[in-house]
């Protein structure tokens, strides 16, 4: 269980930064933050913080690498390694217009959480494939609603006191918001800022040992 904030504190230095650099996810962020119409830089934000949530970027080409237009504050150049076709898929519909029209408001304010759900649900055929519909949320609005994953969600579950096993995730968006409502106690009983929380909470759930079989 978690004890003190020196834990997440401690814990989080553990995030893998090399897989999920944080400049790279902060600036695209501050693109969506200030949109206020369709354009080619958001709709590459977009496909490129999905690409950063899945895990495929990386900060060294190698043979079947593709580079990113985009460089950080040290020069630094970005590459993307292959993604499914059902990935493709999904960042496909996430960059549509009508999609970014919807997510626009969501993010200005024009439209409420609730409404925005449906528009983020069926970035995927799946309805318990909820991690990146919440993503699709978060990005928009990362202030109000953390990333949810595997890792954090089994800590979630840990810290509530019930199983964790392999298979262990989130399934629907009563789950994403029970998760929400836990991290933003988290913070405020912390101090800490989202991210540290975010990063730590990763690093535990990671880390909490499997049962055998299946939840």
């Amino acid at each position: 269980m978690i004890k003190t904030k020196e834990e997440i504190l401690n814990t989080q230095k553990e995030y893998d930064k090399n897989k999920y650099p944080e400049e790279f996810y902060n600036s695209h962020l501050e693109i969506l933050k200030n949109a206020k119409e369709i354009s080619e830089p958001l709709s590459k934000a977009v496909e490129y913080l999905f690409l950063w949530k899945l895990g495929k970027i990386r900060s060294r080409q190698t043979l079947k690498s593709s580079q990113l237009e985009f460089s950080d504050s040290k020069g630094c150049r970005y590459y993307s390694i292959r993604t499914i076709e059902t990935h493709c898929k999904i960042i496909e519909r996430a960059i549509e217009k009508e999609r970014l029209k919807t997510a626009i408001s969501f993010n200005n304010g024009g439209i409420s959480y609730d409404e925005f759900k449906p528009c983020a649900d069926n970035l995927t055929d799946s309805s318990s494939a909820i991690v990146l519909p919440a993503f699709y949320v978060h990005i928009w609005r990362p202030a109000e609603y953390p990333i949810l994953d595997k890792n954090v969600w089994k800590k979630f579950c840990d810290e509530k006191g019930k199983s964790v096993f392999k298979h262990t995730k989130p399934g629907s968006w009563k789950h994403f918001e029970d998760y929400t409502d836990f991290f933003k106690k988290l913070v405020a009983d912390t101090g800490l800022d989202r991210r540290t929380v975010d990063r730590g909470l990763w690093v535990l759930g990671s880390q909490l040992k499997s049962k055998k079989g299946c939840a």
